[in-house]
This record gives structure tokens, C-alpha cells and sequence, in this order.
């Protein structure tokens, strides 16, 4: 098995651990444990294999202490690691994107400073690209601002409220356009 990461993966481990000598995988060489696909026969015999090593639970801890993103560790896959981690509150396998990103702050629940900034500058462009199309369609309308207490059909509205203009409906006499 590898013990290498891609760079930036910042939880590899720095030397190889002792127990490595004693697993059963270093005995089929040819068998390559990190690129077994999920459901392949690859993968069948690494779990196979995995299933009769006496460092089994070494090499599982450390699978998930790294957050191990590919192949089969003491016959699990990424799928079963991924449920013990989220079980037993170890991180989550995989490699995360940078951080500041909108795909850190969705996928990966991170919500650092960096991250959340990320992901609202994310959402501004968004926005901004949806209205800016409305507005090429001729679909966009600005939003109207109460400028005093008023009742709109049947409910009451404060001042500053925000009203959507709809088409053929007549805005209250106390709402103004939104000043940019």
C-alpha cells in the first residue's frame, strides 16, 4: 500500500508506520489496493486479503485518522470508511478544495472566515448573473420600499418593507422605487 498524498494533503503521515511490516497486502505486490474501484474484482480480493491480516484495525485507524480518499484499507472502501468516520467523528475521506471556496463551505461543512466569504461572493455572482439576465429578458422589476405604515391587501406592512412589482397590479401610494 501507498503512503503517499498529494501535495497539500496535509494529514500524510511522515514516516511509515512500523505495523506496515507485519501486513498481509505486502505480501500480493502485484495487487494494487489503492486504485481497487468499488465492486471490481480488484477490490474483492483486497477485501479478501484484508479480511485475514493481523494489522487489520492499525491499518483502519490510520485510514480514517488520515482521512484516507482512495482504495481499500482493511477491506474497506471509501464508502465504508466514510460511514465509520461520520460514526465514530473521525474526518471525513477525501481531499477538501482550498479553503475560501464556495465547494469547502457546501461539501465539506467548513465554515471558516475564508470559507464564508468564499461562498458569499459565490453567491453575489449568482445573483448578480440571474438579474442581470432577467433584465435582458425584460423580466426584471426593482423592488419597491414602504416609506410609511400601510395596509397592502390584507395584511400591514411596516416602513422599509420590500414589495415585488407584479405585472397589471397597482404598487401602494406609500411604496418607492429601491434607491441603488
Amino acid at each position: 500500500m501507498s503512503t503517499c498524498a498529494p501535495s497539500g494533503y496535509a494529514t500524510a503521515p511522515k514516516a511509515v508506520p512500523a505495523w506496515h511490516q507485519d501486513a498481509a497486502c505486502r505480501l500480493f505486490p502485484e495487487l494494487d489496493f489503492v486504485e481497487a474501484k468499488p465492486g471490481s474484482p480488484q477490490e474483492h480480493a483486497a477485501r479478501i486479503i484484508c479480511a485475514a491480516c493481523p494489522v487489520r484495525l492499525q491499518c483502519a485507524t490510520g485510514a480514517l485518522e488520515r482521512g484516507e480518499p482512495f482504495g481499500v484499507w482493511a477491506g474497506l472502501n471509501r464508502r465504508d470508511r466514510t460511514d465509520l468516520a461520520r460514526a465514530h467523528g473521525y474526518p471525513r475521506p477525501g481531499i477538501p478544495p482550498e479553503h475560501g471556496t464556495d465547494a469547502r463551505y457546501k461539501k465539506w461543512d467548513c465554515r471558516c472566515p475564508d470559507c464564508r466569504r468564499g461562498h458569499a461572493v459565490y453567491e453575489f455572482d449568482r445573483r448578480h448573473g440571474a438579474i442581470k439576465a432577467l433584465k435582458r429578458r425584460k423580466l426584471w422589476a426593482s423592488p419597491l420600499m414602504l416609506t410609511r405604515p400601510c395596509i397592502v391587501g390584507r395584511r400591514r406592512q411596516c416602513a422599509g418593507q420590500l414589495l415585488i412589482p407584479l405585472p397589471g397590479l397597482t404598487a401602494p401610494r406609500h411604496a418607492a422605487p429601491l434607491a441603488a
